[in-house]
């Protein structure tokens, strides 16, 4: 539910994440200014969120309930740029790096 499951836990360099269904939410650690994040879902995908979403964006985008829609086999790569701010970009299963979309 991404509030007391599905929370990545502080200091995290790779989570590989299990889902049963594409609505399952995902928490990011708080965020640390310098941190490198990679997550993983070979199945089903997922929601993923910012520890705080109406004030620590993810590709500029917040929100009450701000998330980034990440489909099954995406590998996505997070970097904290600041205590407010996660930059996402995704390697999708053929290799091609793209924007991960901004959290909405």
């Amino acid at each position: 539910d991404g509030l007391t499951t599905g929370i990545v836990p502080d200091g995290s360099t790779h989570c590989t994440i299990t889902s049963s269904v594409n609505t399952k939410l995902i928490t990011l650690p708080t965020p640390t200014p310098g941190n490198r994040l990679r997550l993983f879902c070979a199945a089903n995908g997922y929601n993923l969120q910012s520890s705080t979403p109406a004030s620590v964006a993810i590709n500029g985008g917040t929100g009450a309930s701000a998330k980034l829609a990440i489909a099954a086999g995406d590998l996505i790569d997070l970097i904290c740029t600041s205590a407010t701010t996660w930059i996402a970009t995704k390697t999708g299963l053929t290799g091609a790096i793209t924007n991960a979309g901004a959290a909405a």
